[in-house]
């Protein structure tokens, strides 16, 4: 096993516990990330809808200020200008500012006029339960508040937009209908749709400062009365040998891949296709194939504590403890134990979380590929129930809020570009960031497997014979054949070198045809006592 953590690591596979990489030989679920796994994230703005008509960006990027309403792009400029983070931007950002470059647009003037101190401005950060992200400042005198996010987050706090003249005007049924007609459009092209925003602030609205909160942790201010500019579509590109990576796994290696993405349900789907985790050739997606995290959630009736020792003849569980749904969990790595841990009233035994409903949970894992706008719960309670079921899982994640799923997973698979508590909480940590590195781990942890196989099969073989040897010339000629020195050599030569021999076999594609290894698989089954029996006949 030590010779493979090193190899592993020369193939992307940091290894940080021993027995991660046998597991990896056993995992049949693997529940992985969008963004950073699948693709490169890398964003690229390929589609820019303003003044009520969606522009595309890729093949000229002077075409809104070609052929857009002035007023209307200006805005949709300043609001990301304003918005992005220049200094440490992410993925996201980063595909912004190269979109306004491309597009001639000077952002750093921008910021330095409208904001140029910290004191200046208030920002309204994006989190994966606000889903977007706002800036407080003043221009002209005037208090202004400029948001960008989710889409459908953004449109629905909106109640004006900026028509094909360049005006502000109420949000008409028509618009709106139109308008999410082109962003579904947008999505089924697997781009990711973000909405851009803005509003002028009343003295004293929400508060001197306005940032008095609502609920959610949106704020007041955040609430409505907001002018819909426009949205961007953009597109982040597959990964080298994503789409064959998930073909052998899946069709070949018998594990099941599901996605877990916070992006929406037409992007998460339209991605899921394009790497094989859907199936490419269908026109429509069967019932419980994809559905958003909250259905998921609601459908399987949350989360519970539950005991398998406490199991009736029935197969029905005992009542134990529970407690109300909860989609914060907190993990406290140096303690490695999840704040939740709790105890069987009756055996005294720990509980295990799962889903209220497993019998729904069962039904909808058998055929659920692709988890939308998924939230950090969601993805801990899919973990949790598949492991209550049998199963061995596998789990990627990059952020903090995967923590907690990497940590209840068999194996935790961490990207390197990662947050430390992330990386904290895995097993294995993927130095190239590329979901192929899995089927590599894959193929390791069974070539492991049947390594130990392989050097058993053969220890006993020559243990035996030596056995035999002796008792049979002790009982016959009074006398055994070897000496204890000669014992002893025979087993520091076969040990050493077998071990060596056996230990070192580089793994093959042929491991991938198979099934994983069940957890309580034998190592001595009855092809290999058979295969020792004529081992032993031969010596």
């Amino acid at each position: 096993m030590a010779y493979s953590v090193m190899k592993m690591y020369q193939e992307n596979n940091f290894v940080k516990t021993l027995a991660a990489c046998e597991t990896m030989g056993e995992v049949n679920n693997i529940c992985t990330d969008k963004t950073g796994t699948l693709t490169k994230n890398l964003m690229t703005v390929l589609e820019v809808w303003v003044g009520e008509k969606p522009y595309n960006v890729e093949a000229d990027h002077n075409i809104l200020s070609k052929e857009a309403p002035k007023e209307a792009v200006d805005a949709f400029f300043e609001v990301l200008a304003c918005n992005t983070n220049v200094e440490d931007a992410n993925a996201t950002e980063m595909g912004f500012l190269k979109f306004l470059e491309a597009s001639q647009y000077d952002y750093n003037a921008v910021r330095k006029r409208l904001m140029p101190d910290s004191h200046s401005y208030d920002r309204i950060l994006f989190t994966s339960s606000r889903k977007k992200s706002s800036t407080l400042l003043k221009k002209d005198g005037t208090d202004w508040l400029y948001t960008f996010g989710n889409v459908m987050k953004i449109l629905e706090s909106c109640s004006k937009i900026f028509n094909k003249e360049g005006k502000e005007v109420a949000l008409t049924e028509d618009m709106k209908h139109d308008l999410l007609d082109n962003i579904t459009k947008a999505n089924t092209r697997a781009l990711r749709t973000l909405g851009v925003a803005l509003k002028r602030l009343a003295p004293g609205e929400c508060g001197d400062d306005h940032l008095d909160i609502v609920r959610d942790e949106i704020y007041a201010v955040e609430e409505g009365g907001l002018t819909f500019v426009g949205y961007l579509g953009l597109r982040d590109q597959l990964r080298d040998r994503v789409l064959e990576a998930v073909t052998i796994l899946t069709k070949k290696a018998g594990v099941t891949v599901r996605m877990v993405t916070g992006d929406n349900y037409e992007t998460a789907v339209a991605i899921a296709k394009e790497c094989g985790i859907i199936d490419q050739s269908a026109t429509g997606i069967e019932k419980d194939v994809a559905m958003t995290g909250f259905d998921f959630y609601e459908r399987v009736g949350g989360k519970t504590w539950l005991c398998k020792k406490c199991e009736d003849e029935k197969g029905k569980n005992q009542k134990v403890a529970v407690e109300e749904d909860k989609q914060e969990l907190v993990l406290d790595i140096e303690s490695k134990k999840e704040s939740e841990e709790k105890t069987c009233p009756n055996c005294n035994s720990k509980l295990e979380v799962t889903a209220k409903n497993m019998g729904e949970f069962a039904k909808i894992t058998e055929s659920l590929r692709v988890i939308s706008s998924c939230r950090p719960g969601d993805k801990y309670l899919l973990v949790a129930g598949l492991r209550y079921m049998g199963n061995i899982v596998g789990v990627t994640g990059d952020g903090s809020n995967d923590a907690p799923a990497l940590k209840k997973a068999d194996i935790g698979l961490a990207m390197n570009a990662g947050t430390d508590l992330a990386k904290d909480a895995a097993g294995i940590v993927l130095l190239d960031n590329n979901f192929a590195s899995i089927q590599t781990a894959v193929n390791w942890g069974r070539n492991i497997f049947d390594s130990i196989r392989k050097f058993v099969q053969f220890q006993l073989s020559v243990n035996v014979v030596a056995l035999v040897l002796a008792f049979v010339g002790a009982a016959i000629i009074s006398e055994s054949p070897l000496t204890a020195i000669q014992l002893l050599w025979v087993n520091l030569i076969m040990d050493s070198l077998a071990s060596l021999a056996l230990a070192t076999d580089s793994p093959t594609m042929d491991q991938l045809e198979r099934p994983p290894v069940k957890k309580d698989e034998y190592i001595i089954t009855k092809v290999t006592s058979s295969v020792i029996d004529r081992g032993c006949c031969r010596t």
